[in-house]
């Protein structure tokens, strides 16, 4: 995740969707294009520590790294999803907000944002775990 957030601060920002659409043939940059989507850094957050990644979570969307390689994952349609896991980590998504079950107790979830096919998930784990399931505390980076 680092290197993207240092492209980013090194290309002076981003070119978005509208004014550098994808066209899916092979050509060469246009360099010209504006850059309005810019960040000033990036800070990582503590490695596995859940309340450390709830506090920013609460403030800003957070990228996090997860593992996506399972069928299970790639094929989620709704819910909390709870799968046993890789510690592959080997996609990147935003963490936008988080909950817990009704109890509040077994299960804290993070609402998911990626572009694959679906505008949200909730990918969850027991509390306070280091997790075997959904590794989702590491790897996470807040930009501003």
């Amino acid at each position: 995740m680092d290197y993207a957030f240092e492209f980013i601060i090194n290309n002076h920002g981003l070119k978005t969707g509208s004014n550098y659409p994808y066209k899916g043939i092979d050509g060469t940059c246009n360099t010209q294009a504006s850059h309005p989507v810019k960040i000033t850094g990036y800070e990582d957050v503590p490695v596995d520590s859940e309340s450390a990644l709830l506090k920013v979570v609460a403030n800003q969307p957070v990228s996090v790294t997860i593992d996506a390689s399972g069928s299970k994952f790639q094929f989620y349609k709704s819910g909390v999803f709870i799968e046993d896991c890789e510690t592959d980590l080997d996609h990147g998504v935003t963490a936008v907000g988080y909950g817990t079950s009704e109890d509040g107790a077994e299960c804290l979830y993070l609402h998911i944002q990626y572009t694959w096919y679906i505008v949200g998930a909730y990918v969850g784990g027991k509390r306070g775990e280091r997790h075997s399931q959904t590794l989702f505390w590491r790897n996470t980076v807040r930009a501003f």
